[in-house]
């Protein structure tokens, strides 16, 4: 568990970009959201797998769509 302190680090400042409503806030939390998905699936900490997939489905609701709008065009 001790290697788990990145995550610690990120999810404070994805959060931050998701409460900003950044415009890279939507990328940052798939990103994050699949590294914690995966890191849980090799651990084998199923319930933590099926939130971070769950979080990510969450995005894709047309509301989440409207609050944090897909990234388009150049970065």
């Amino acid at each position: 568990m001790l290697r788990w302190w990145v995550s610690g680090l990120a999810a404070p400042v994805v959060a931050a970009l998701l409460a900003r409503r950044h415009r890279r806030a939507r990328f940052a939390a798939y990103v994050f959201l699949s590294v914690v998905a995966g890191r849980a699936l090799a651990a084998g900490l199923w319930p933590l797998a099926l939130a971070a997939a769950a979080a990510v489905l969450l995005l894709q609701t047309p509301v989440a769509v409207r609050v944090w709008p897909r990234l388009t065009g150049p970065c």
